[in-house]
């Protein structure tokens, strides 16, 4: 069955652009059963959600949209399977329990969250390289990963002085990026080389989960747990993150580059905990590159 509905995607995009202008002025408010429900959407936020909304249409053949004034939840209602989608606080749902609904599946419901997700970095954080958002969202699509709130890109195509770990929101799209280090025996400034090898100090690429904490040689650690063939050895290998005196702006500013780890994701100590606490719990981490040729060695085989 054809689901594209061409002329309602104009018209949700028309009825949104004309309604963004009137969120949160300071004064409008939405009664619900007798309280006011302040409005703290802005329009930025909006216009992330009407992405998301354009997506789950185009996704689930969704053919009409309510629209809450405060814009913090929006309502796709009168699908072609009966469903009922919303996408509250960034995140997309959906309800396929009304009478003679066909159920959308959640993994469908799950490819539309993460494409809107794609499609928004896309947009907002282009330095991101794709193959390494699809890889990772084609991971959590596919697993049951148990931190669905947070997730981590290190981009080590680029150099070791600028700020290549990208820690994504995965409920509203948003990003923070810090410095990161990469094995010794990977490079210098840039990695090059990779190995899942005992006693390489190289680092070793593809999907990782976070495991426990501890506290180590370098203070409070988070193991990772190595999920593909290219870095099953992670843990044997004490592969973690941690913090580091040679992973700093100051560090940077002196020699040109961050430090080099024994094949550790080593971060900014200002900034360690704060991270940490954001990946605790089974988060899914990246770690990235790409051959000269174009190819993305990250994209591996997962390991048995």
């Amino acid at each position: 069955m054809e689901r594209k509905h061409p002329v309602l995607l104009v018209w949700l995009a028309a009825a949104l652009a004309a309604f963004l202008p009137t969120l949160c002025r300071g004064q409008g408010t939405l009664k619900q059963g007798g309280s006011q429900a302040r409005c703290a959407a802005g329009k930025k936020a909006a216009s992330d959600t009407k992405q998301k909304i354009l997506s789950a249409m185009k996704n689930t053949g969704a053919s009409k949209v309510d629209i809450d004034p405060c814009g913090s939840d929006f309502r796709l209602t009168q699908g072609v399977e009966g469903c009922t989608i919303r996408a509250v606080g960034g995140k997309v749902t959906t309800d396929c329990s009304g009478a003679g609904a066909t159920p959308l599946s959640e993994a469908d419901a799950k490819k539309a969250h993460y494409d809107a997700l794609a499609d928004q970095l896309k947009r907002e954080h282009p330095e991101i390289p794709q193959n390494a958002v699809h890889k990772l969202f084609q991971y959590m699509q596919d697993h049951d990963v148990p931190n669905t709130q947070y997730a981590a890109i290190a981009d080590f195509d680029r150099p070791s002085n600028e700020r290549r770990l990208s820690i994504i929101n995965l409920e509203d799209g948003s990003v923070e990026s810090y410095l990161v280090a990469h094995g010794a025996g990977s490079g210098g400034l840039y990695a090059t080389n990779f190995s899942d090898d005992p006693g390489s100090h190289e680092s070793s690429l593809g999907i990782y989960e976070t495991g426990p904490q501890y506290d180590g040689e370098h203070g409070r650690s988070l193991k990772l747990i190595g999920m593909e063939s290219s870095n099953q050895d992670a843990e044997s290998r004490s592969v973690v993150m941690h913090g580091a005196k040679y992973v700093s702006d100051s560090y940077v500013a002196d020699n040109g580059q961050v430090g080099r780890s024994w094949g550790c994701t080593a971060v900014d100590y200002r900034y360690r905990d704060h991270i940490m606490n954001e990946l605790e719990g089974g988060a899914a981490l990246l770690v990235y590159h790409a051959s000269p040729s174009g190819s993305d060695s990250s994209l591996v085989a997962s390991a048995p």
